[in-house]
């Protein structure tokens, strides 16, 4: 006698205190171990559970879990578990969260753009220029003056002798003049000279310095001759008073440089300023050599009259260490 699987099942989830849809299937169309169908061997394929004889789908359509009974459980199932998906908190390539919220990109020193925790940033991996591969302030590189040697003396060596450095360059001079002669007193001017940091590389600054001593009279009206921002001296041109002392003179400047990635020192070409002082007969040319400066001025000063009667420039190569 052919038996519908209706009463079957129905038993089933009656036993299993739940309520379970079941097709009314003919045991000659049922697969052993599908749905619906007797187990095969005790089991049953991926999704169905074995229960008394028969694969059933505890989680289909129609079907609901048992109410509680006082603490006791079906002894025939386990509790399902349900998984939520994480929530994403990256970022994506575009800066963008999972959530929708945009946040800033961590910064990477090297990349020319100054970001949080940077001190700077010069967009280069050379580790010794003024800005590190760390994104910190390099050590500045010191302009230093070699080799000090004097120039010829122009004018008069008379009396006594006087000799003075900068600590930098020499930028110009300045004296008291009776009348139109400068040389009652002379004195010099000085330039600091220090690397600061430009572009990631270094770029050297010129600043006012210490001024020298006075030689001479100190009792005339003052006239000063400096070089323009920039430069320093490099020579002058003198003239005399009338009987070979020094009277006047004509500064040349020269700008001074390094460049910004070798640190190679520059000299630029000679510019002449104005005569300073007196324009007698000339005495010639008190001239640093190439690739040198003045940084110090030496020379004579007549007692009796306490006059500064012979000059000439203490010259040096600058250079960076």
């Amino acid at each position: 006698m052919r038996i519908s699987r209706m009463g079957s099942v129905a038993a089933l989830a009656f036993a299993a205190g739940m309520s379970v849809q079941c097709k009314d299937v003919a045991e000659d169309e049922c697969s052993p171990g599908t749905l619906d169908c007797a187990c095969l061997l005790g089991e049953c394929f991926e999704g169905l559970e074995c229960l008394t004889g028969r694969c059933v789908d505890l989680n289909g359509p129609g079907t609901t879990q048992p109410a509680s009974t006082g603490g006791m459980s079906n002894p025939t199932t386990e509790p399902t578990t349900t998984t939520q998906p994480p929530t994403s908190t990256g970022t994506d390539d575009t800066g963008e969260t999972g959530n929708g919220a945009t946040t800033a990109s961590a910064g990477v020193c090297g990349d020319a753009n100054i970001d949080p925790g940077e001190a700077c940033d010069d967009g280069n991996q050379v580790d010794d220029d003024s800005c590190t591969n760390a994104c910190e302030p390099g050590e500045a590189p010191v302009l230093v003056f070699l080799d000090s040697t004097p120039s010829i003396v122009k004018g008069v060596m008379y009396d006594e002798s006087f000799s003075d450095m900068c600590s930098g360059a020499l930028r110009g001079l300045s004296g008291y003049e009776y009348p139109d002669v400068v040389f009652y007193l002379v004195r010099g001017h000085c330039a600091n000279a220090a690397l600061v940091p430009s572009g990631g590389g270094w770029e050297l600054e010129l600043t006012n310095g210490e001024t020298l001593p006075p030689h001479g009279k100190v009792d005339r009206s003052m006239a000063t001759a400096t070089c323009p921002a920039g430069q320093v001296v490099t020579g002058f041109s003198a003239y005399s008073f009338g009987r070979g002392e020094v009277g006047g003179v004509e500064l040349r400047c020269s700008t001074l440089s390094v460049d910004p990635n070798t640190l190679a020192v520059k000299i630029g070409a000679p510019t002449t300023l104005g005569v300073f002082g007196g324009l007698g007969p000339p005495l010639g040319n008190a001239l640093c050599p190439p690739d040198y400066v003045a940084v110090g001025i030496h020379g004579w000063v007549d007692i009796l009259y306490n006059r500064a009667v012979g000059l000439g420039l203490h010259c040096a190569r600058p250079t960076v260490q």
